[in-house]
């Protein structure tokens, strides 16, 4: 049976929640707490992490593609690009695992290079044009993409997505 707004207003006035069955108990919380708040898992209720937050962690799949890439003949990488932001400037824009992250930057920007690039950073007259001109560096600090949990390497480089084909054919 559906309750009214001033039955519920006065089973909550006169703390009659006990004497509810389920379902006019799950009618009374909805409407003193929000349809909303009581469909959020009850591990998020009262946190500041949003249903919707976790349902689009849940939900990557539905906007994340999984892909290989490489810069021109380069070693080719596995991760993913968002449907909605496939291309920089005509280039990929992958998003990687942190697994991954360390991969591309030991193959373009290894330990032993970076430290000597830093400390040439150091040295450097405009370090902005030094920073330009070595862009990996950054990346050995950035953060993973609070909404991905991955790590964004496009806008800068010239990713391109190798298809199986020409995987077959290596």
């Amino acid at each position: 049976m559906k309750l009214s707004k001033e039955r519920m207003e006065y089973i909550i006035d006169n703390k009659l929640i006990e004497r509810c069955t389920e379902d006019e108990k799950k009618q009374v919380f909805k409407f003193a707490f929000g349809e909303e708040f009581m469909e959020q898992p009850d591990n998020m209720k009262g946190t500041l992490e949003t249903y919707e937050e976790e349902k689009e962690m849940t939900n990557l799949e539905k906007f994340l593609v999984p892909c290989k890439f490489a810069i021109e003949d380069d070693k080719v990488f596995q991760g993913f690009y968002d449907k909605s932001n496939k291309y920089w400037n005509g280039w990929l824009n992958p998003y990687v695992t942190d697994e991954v992250r360390k991969e591309i930057l030991e193959y373009y920007c290894p330990p032993k290079l970076r430290d000597e690039l830093l400390e040439k950073r150091k040295e450097a007259f405009v370090t902005e044009d030094f920073d330009e001109e070595n862009p990996w560096l950054e990346y050995w600090d950035i953060e993973p993409d609070k909404k991905t949990g991955l790590f964004y390497f496009g806008g800068l480089f010239i990713w391109e997505e190798v298809e199986e084909k020409v995987l077959e054919q290596s």
